[in-house]
């Protein structure tokens, strides 16, 4: 078990590091300003707050498109149609729920929600990179992904959008995919290609 901490301990303070400095440059970007910056974010956090205090299903969450908002700005209808899928709402939803964080408390947790996740995407390129690159070579471009400027804009703190997301997930599904095309042995293989597809 020591054995197994001690090779694994660089690339878990790496990541740590980078984690840290992802959040740290975009928490000093606020201002002191806490809250949310535009109005897809408010619609975002008003479909996360209703499926909370609904307590929406799983059924409810995919068909997000049937319930309308008053307040969205689509001249033609009050219908959400066309909308980025509410995975996002829903994670912050669950979020909430798991450590019981009230509805009326939600608006704080999506002000931050943009700049804790958008660091995440530093680990499947990590890993990823350690093995064709070495751990130099992983950190270097996984700190890259995290601190590129345009990747920035899109997650400030109160940007509680779809845009940390589109980085994220496909990030870690191509990841995955690759390293089960990679992969020699049949059960990490089917393991890696079931965990892309999720």
């Amino acid at each position: 078990m020591r054995d197994k901490l001690n090779k694994y301990l660089p690339d878990i303070i790496i990541i740590l590091v980078i984690l840290t400095v992802s959040f740290l440059l975009r928490a000093c970007a606020s201002g002191g300003r806490q809250v949310l910056s535009d109005p897809d974010s408010y619609f975002y956090l008003r479909q996360a707050r209703t499926g909370l205090e609904e307590n929406w299903s799983l059924s409810q969450w995919m068909n997000y498109h049937r319930y309308y908002d008053p307040l969205i700005g689509n001249f033609n209808s009050t219908e959400v149609g066309g909308v980025t899928p509410m995975f996002h709402a829903w994670l912050l939803a669950s979020f909430c729920r798991l450590f019981s964080i009230g509805s009326d408390s939600m608006e704080q947790a999506a002000y931050w929600f943009s700049p804790v996740i958008a660091g995440l995407a530093c680990i499947p390129v990590y890993c990823y990179l350690k093995k064709r690159c070495g751990r130099y070579g992983a950190a270097a471009g996984a700190s890259v992904l995290v601190l590129a400027p345009i990747y920035l804009t899109r997650t400030w703190p109160g940007y509680f959008d779809t845009d940390t997301m589109l980085a994220v997930l496909p990030i870690a599904a191509i990841m995955l995919m690759a390293e089960a095309i990679q992969e020699e042995k049949l059960k990490k293989q089917i393991w890696y290609a079931f965990s892309a597809a999720v």
